[in-house]
């Protein structure tokens, strides 16, 4: 899976780069043949309380996307929240599409069954 790193008014850092690679890996990895790329933006929040935005963004093969973001104090758990997050919305956007697409195929037990004599 091809994961971009964006970041604003935060260095990256080769730390960063690897929690976040992990992180996405291990959220994700089981909707991988479904997932074109990710672009991940961290972001320093300037104000009294100073805070990280992480915004995770999935481009999917079909061509839908799925969007969310967290803050929180602390860089890292801002990731882990969002790729949380992240897993969860692919999980129930991915199942609804899998439920509707298998819902359109004929029910065995409620095909006639065909004559072996005709």
């Amino acid at each position: 899976m091809n994961i971009e790193l964006k970041a604003r008014r935060v260095a990256i850092k080769p730390r960063m780069i690897e929690h976040v690679d992990k992180r996405l890996s291990l959220a994700l990895d089981r909707f991988s043949r479904d997932i074109r790329g990710a672009v991940v933006r961290i972001e320093r929040s300037s104000g009294e309380s100073p805070a990280f935005s992480a915004s995770v963004q999935i481009a999917l093969v079909d061509g839908g996307r799925v969007l969310v973001t967290e803050r929180h104090s602390e860089w890292e758990t801002a990731i882990d929240l969002a790729s949380d997050r992240a897993r969860h919305a692919l999980s129930r956007g991915l199942g609804r599409r899998r439920v509707l697409t298998r819902s359109r195929d004929p029910i065995p037990w409620l095909t006639p069954a065909k004559d072996a004599n005709a």
